[in-house]
């Protein structure tokens, strides 16, 4: 339940890539090197959580906590790539951290959409094995699903999933973490009814986040990084007592 960009390293892989190619002033090379590097930094974490991981046999637990680690150091080296950079390299990498969906280019963008549609489609063709993932790793092994192996494809399709949003938008919290919750509240478990279902209330959301952001300070955009932060943090602790209730 606690899988998601954070937790997997992979949002501070691609904040790591992009600070960096800020603080060496590649933006005045190129304008695809921020995407770039961040899109690079995030599979770089990736493959270091699943090398990582590997020894664990790629179960929930050890995908967690080498996420966990992995993101940890990537935390610490954009620390003190921060305390390095310039002013001016400052502002645009603090902006681009918090989250931001201006000026985002068609031709990133395109590989993106693409991908996205093919990672859909693919979780709603083993929506039925994501059923028995569901039930645990032993019981869908005794129900004929290879736990493992279809563990590490999800954590893969996942994390480039979260790698090119990274690339495109910078970091925006909470999106992965409280919608696939609150779409399984309202819709069941059934996989083959959410996974689009999430997709799509997920993208609603960020986008009224968008809105407001825009809105509520006409005069000074709020950054969607902060305001769905500010929005999900309440949600999610919500959804949390009210498990705990039901649960009692």
């Amino acid at each position: 339940p606690l899988a998601e960009p954070f937790t997997l390293g992979v949002s501070g892989g691609g904040a790591l890539g992009a600070t960096l190619a800020f603080v060496l002033g590649l933006r005045a090379l190129s304008q695809y090197a921020v995407p770039c590097a961040a899109l690079g930094g995030a599979l770089l974490a990736l493959g270091l959580v699943l090398l990582v991981s590997r020894s664990g046999d790629w179960c929930s637990e050890s995908l967690l906590l080498s996420g966990v680690i992995v993101g940890t150091i990537c935390a610490s080296l954009l620390t003190y790539l921060l305390s390095i950079a310039q002013h001016e390299e400052l502002a645009g990498v603090t902006w681009w951290l918090l989250g931001d969906l201006q000026g985002l280019d068609l031709r990133l963008l395109w590989p993106a959409a693409a991908y996205t549609l093919f990672a859909l489609l693919l979780l709603r063709w083993r929506a039925g094995e994501l059923n028995a993932l569901a039930l645990g790793e032993e019981q869908a092994y005794y129900l004929g699903v290879n736990a493992r192996q279809l563990l590490f494809l999800l954590v893969l399709l996942a994390s480039l999933l979260a790698a090119f949003a990274v690339c495109l938008a910078g970091i925006i919290s909470f999106c992965g973490l409280i919608i696939p919750h609150i779409v399984r509240r309202v819709y069941g478990c059934d996989h083959r009814k959410i996974v689009f279902t999430a997709f799509f209330w997920g993208a609603s959301f960020l986008l009224l986040c968008d809105l407001l952001s825009r809105s509520i300070f006409p005069a000074r955009e709020i950054p969607i990084g902060v305001l769905t932060a500010l929005v999900g943090g309440p949600i999610f602790l919500l959804l949390l007592k009210r498990g705990r209730h039901y649960a009692a």
